[in-house]
C-alpha cells in the first residue's frame, strides 16, 4: 500500500469499506491514507472517542455535536472542502439528506439549515470536514447557530 502525506489519499475505487489499520492509517477501497493525529473525528471514527453515533455507512459517520444537532464526517481525514473529494462530498451529502429528514420527522421542526465552514476566516474551529444539520423552528426563526433565517 502506498503511504500518503496526511489528509490526502488516491483515486476512489468501488469495494472495501474504511478501516483501520495496525499503523493508525486508515485503509478506504484499497488506499492508504494517514488520520490526523489529535484530529477528535479521526478518534470518533476509529472509537478511541466517545460520543454519539447516529449515522454510519462505509464512508462517512453520523454524530450528535455538543451543542445536540447531527453532524456528518468522512471517515477519511480530509481538512477542508478544499481537500474534500467528489466521491466523499457525494457520500457526506447523500448522508446529510437521510439525517436531515429523520431530524425533521424525529423533532418536528419547521426547516433544517445545512451549515459548513471553510477555514479560520469562516470561523472553522475543527480542522476535519463536517457538516452541521441545524433545525429551525418557525417560532424561533433562528439555528443553534444564531443565525436569523428568511
Amino acid at each position: 500500500m502506498d503511504r500518503l502525506r496526511p489528509g490526502h489519499q488516491q483515486k476512489y475505487r468501488p469495494g472495501n469499506c474504511a478501516t483501520l489499520s495496525r499503523k493508525g492509517q486508515f485503509n478506504v477501497d484499497g488506499y492508504a491514507t494517514e488520520r490526523q493525529k489529535g484530529c477528535i473525528f479521526c478518534d470518533f471514527v476509529n472509537r478511541n472517542a466517545s460520543g454519539h453515533l447516529i449515522y454510519e455507512d462505509r464512508h462517512v459517520a453520523g454524530l450528535l455535536s455538543l451543542e445536540g444537532h447531527p453532524l456528518i464526517v468522512p471517515k477519511p481525514h480530509f481538512a477542508d472542502v478544499f481537500e474534500l473529494d467528489e466521491i466523499y462530498a457525494a457520500t457526506v451529502m447523500q448522508a446529510a439528506v437521510r439525517v436531515a429528514k429523520a431530524t425533521k420527522i424525529a423533532t418536528q421542526c419547521d426547516g433544517i439549515n445545512l451549515v459548513q465552514s471553510n477555514g479560520t476566516a469562516a470561523g472553522q474551529d475543527l480542522f476535519h470536514f463536517h457538516l452541521h444539520i441545524t433545525k429551525i423552528s418557525a417560532r424561533r426563526r433562528q439555528n443553534e447557530f444564531g443565525c436569523e433565517s428568511n
